[in-house]
């Protein structure tokens, strides 16, 4: 999940700090909301484990996250048995790999971390929550605002977690307003084609992931069934759904501890301000420090298995999209002289060359060379054929 536990603490308390009307707000047991540990991570039966650990930072400071680039991560079994992870780097950032795919689900686990000044950190002892399968993932068009918004439906046994747990991967291809088959050379001040159709800069790719905590709850239904809990919602000039959008939703189920520590996460980031928020003293984690207590740490650790399904829409179908008109033209010819290279230098490219009449139509950048806002790397799994 993007948006990490670490930047979002001290908005969070900030928050109460500012809302709190005749005296500030003073959290027990939290001098500073600064060089607060955060560890983030479940253990995933059947799948890789990752775990990020970072250090929380001060209000001045929200934008950058400190993280632990030497520690010693790994999941430990009620036995003993020891899952050693491998340091990788992920979105420039360093990560925590623990194969955990053939873990058996019978047994408890726990996570535990060594940090480089030999402070071990661990989570509660748990049992393997089992995760139902996602029974679709589909989405609802509104007109009037417009908007499309994605949504997922799940069962699971009366016996089975009544608490769930979603994130997604999505991928998306976009076309730039122009496909241009000439590049201009502002170094020799001329023009070219394209030396063939896989350099074009009109067809592209991006990712993502969500940001945002997505949790439910069937406690209090006549049966344990999630039935179109909305996951997010696109406006009509979302470039996401102008052409293809995919989302490889992931579904897992949690403990009603788990659930509740991640739904008041929610409500403070997603309702902050709120007189009927939790205190931070109700978003209490299961990680403990082992031989010291002067470190504050923050994150819950859930041990489970997790479904994924995934899903393409076209935008042609979805029908929201609206192609934005902010790419006017400039147009450079005998009748109308110009000078290539300062629009060049002003943001702008080429769009098409005609000779005779000598003729360049110019446009603003992103009009027309999509690899400004993306990349011409095609997933593997893409169900179109463009280049």
């Amino acid at each position: 999940m993007k948006k990490r536990i670490s930047l979002l603490l001290p908005v969070i308390f900030a928050t109460l700090f500012v809302v709190s009307c005749i005296t500030p707000f003073e959290p027990k047991g939290v001098d500073s909301i600064d060089n607060m540990l955060v560890i983030e991570g479940d253990i995933i039966a059947n799948d890789t484990t990752i775990v990020t650990v970072s250090y929380s930072q001060s209000l001045s400071n929200t934008k950058t996250i400190s993280y632990v680039t030497n520690a010693t991560v790994w999941v430990e079994s009620e036995t003993g048995t020891k899952y050693t992870a491998t340091a990788a780097t992920r979105d420039g950032h360093r990560i925590y790999k623990i194969n955990t795919l053939t873990l058996d689900v019978t047994k408890k686990y726990k996570l535990c971390v060594t940090l480089n000044s030999g402070n071990r950190i661990e989570s509660d002892m748990m049992s393997v929550q089992i995760t139902p399968p996602i029974d679709s993932v589909g989405y609802k068009v509104n007109m009037d605002v417009p908007n499309v918004t994605f949504y997922v439906n799940t069962h699971g046994t009366e016996s089975s977690s009544k608490y769930y747990k979603w994130s997604y991967n999505e991928d998306w291809e976009f076309h730039s307003k122009f496909l241009s088959n000439v590049y201009y050379n502002r170094v020799t001040n001329t023009y070219d084609y394209l030396p063939s159709w896989s350099d074009n800069r009109y067809y592209c790719w991006n990712k993502a992931s969500s940001t945002k905590i997505i949790v439910a709850s069937t406690e209090n239904f006549a049966e344990n069934r999630i039935h179109q809990k909305e996951l997010v919602s696109m406006g009509h000039d979302d470039i996401r759904i102008s052409y293809v959008y995919s989302m490889e939703l992931i579904q897992q189920s949690l403990t009603k501890e788990g659930y509740q520590y991640w739904e008041n996460i929610r409500k403070i980031s997603d309702d902050i301000g709120g007189i009927f928020a939790p205190q931070p003293s109700e978003i209490k984690g299961n990680l403990k420090s082992i031989n010291t207590e002067d470190q504050t740490i923050i994150g819950y650790i859930s041990a489970s298995t997790v479904n994924k399904k995934r899903i393409f829409a076209y935008g042609q179908l979805i029908g929201v999209y609206d192609v934005p008109q902010t790419c006017e033209t400039v147009v450079i010819n005998p009748d109308n002289p110009g000078n290539p290279k300062l629009l060049w230098d002003d943001g702008y490219d080429i769009v098409s060359w005609s000779f005779p009449p000598d003729e360049t139509i110019w446009a603003p950048v992103a009009c027309v060379d999509c690899r400004k806002t993306g990349t011409k790397k095609k997933p593997s799994f893409w169900p179109t054929s463009d280049i």
